[in-house]
């Protein structure tokens, strides 16, 4: 789909619902990440992880360079131990992102 189609709506609109669980939104360019987080911050519970915080949220939004690493692993392990976890969701997959780690 095209930019503007209101894509986001498929991991937005289920956060907001009664008894939602955590959305995860792994976001690979920090402009993006900045851009979405303004635009969610406007009536939905959400944060961006951070290494060494433990994030409750109904959508929490991490970066490419944090979603690698072993301690945000653990954070994830923590959220489905405590039935948490709903989905994860890669925004504006771009295959540079996803082939970077073979280089």
């Amino acid at each position: 789909m095209a930019t503007g189609m209101w894509k986001s709506l498929l991991f937005q609109l289920p956060s907001h619902l009664p008894g939602a669980g955590t959305t995860i939104l792994v976001v690979p360019l920090v402009a993006l990440r900045v851009n979405q987080l303004r635009r969610l911050t406007m009536g939905l519970d959400c944060a961006t992880w951070r290494p060494g915080s433990q994030t409750q949220a109904s959508l929490v939004l991490v970066g490419v360079e944090h979603a690698v690493v072993g301690e945000f692993y653990q954070y994830l392990f923590g959220l489905h131990q405590q039935r948490r976890i709903d989905r994860i969701v890669i925004h504006e997959c771009y295959l540079v992102v996803l082939t970077a780690a073979s280089y």
